[in-house]
C-alpha cells in the first residue's frame, strides 16, 4: 500500500516574446494505491487542488485567476511482469475557474528500464 501527499509551488517567468508573466500556482496532490499481486498490478485513488496565488503581470493575457480540483482512480496491469505494462486513469475535474473542467481519461504504456 502507498499513500502520498505532494505540495508544489509553481513560479512562472516572463513568456518569451511577450509582455506577460502568469501568476504563481500552489498545487496539492494526494493519493493512495494498492499493489494487487507479486506481478505489481496496481489500483489507486487520487485527488488534486490547484489555485493561482499571485496576480498575472504585463499587458497581454487574460489576467483572470484560475483554480481546479479533481478526483479520480487509476489502474495498471503488467503484460510482461515488471517490464511492459498498460495503465488507465479517469479524473473528474470540478471547482474550475478559467480552466478546463469535466471528465478526463488517459491511457498509457509503461516500460520499466532495468538499472543494471
Amino acid at each position: 500500500m502507498n499513500l502520498s501527499i505532494a505540495p508544489t509551488l509553481e513560479i512562472n517567468q516572463w513568456q518569451k516574446n511577450t509582455d506577460f508573466k502568469e501568476g504563481s500556482h500552489l498545487t496539492f496532490d494526494l493519493g493512495g494505491s494498492y499493489v494487487l499481486n507479486s506481478r505489481g498490478d496496481e489500483v489507486g485513488l487520487f485527488g488534486n487542488y490547484s489555485k493561482q496565488v499571485s496576480d498575472d503581470k504585463g499587458t497581454e493575457g487574460s489576467f483572470l485567476s484560475d483554480q481546479n480540483a479533481g478526483i479520480g482512480a487509476f489502474g495498471s496491469y503488467w503484460l510482461v511482469p515488471h517490464k511492459i505494462g498498460i495503465m488507465a486513469r479517469i479524473t473528474q475535474n470540478f471547482a474550475t475557474e478559467n480552466r478546463f473542467g469535466g471528465v478526463a481519461f488517459q491511457t498509457g504504456v509503461n516500460f520499466l528500464i532495468p538499472a543494471k
